[in-house]
């Protein structure tokens, strides 16, 4: 269960929630190591361009505004990880060790063949931040 998880997560003008963000991934976080968020920001949001994390490893995307389709394609091109999380900027994580439950998840499925999602805690039970396998990535060809 060691696979890395990759957090794709656009924003626009919001950095003080990304800050709010890394700081409970730092929180709750099992392994650090195993993780990355992919962080696409406008060229014209000056206010978010220096966001980054002395303990979480981000990968930043500058460039032009886009659909949050595209988006999420330019961040699922750079990420690294076999994990693939759509992630917004208002997120607040406050499962303790839930990268071990993701990574727990992703070894249930042999076929590596899924779409799980968080409980959010909101009384529907909808899909809010889709957790896919780039397996199943791939076999969509164009998830997002």
């Amino acid at each position: 269960m060691n696979s890395a998880i990759s957090l794709l997560l656009p924003t626009r003008g919001r950095p003080a929630l990304v800050e709010r963000l890394f700081g409970s991934m730092v929180e709750t976080t099992s392994r650090l190591d195993r993780v990355e968020v992919v962080l696409y920001v406008d060229e014209d949001d000056t206010g978010s361009h220096h966001l980054a994390s002395e303990r979480v490893s981000v990968t930043r995307i500058i460039g032009p505004r886009m659909s949050m389709g595209d988006y999420n394609t330019a961040c699922l091109a750079r990420a690294r990880g076999d994990i693939l999380i759509l992630a917004n900027d208002d997120m607040v994580i406050r499962t303790p060790g839930w990268d071990d439950r993701i990574a727990q998840i992703d070894a249930e499925f042999s076929d590596k063949i899924y779409l799980a999602y968080c409980r959010d805690l909101f009384k529907n039970r909808v899909c809010t931040f889709p957790i896919l396998s780039r397996r199943t990535c791939e076999l969509l060809v164009e998830p997002y």
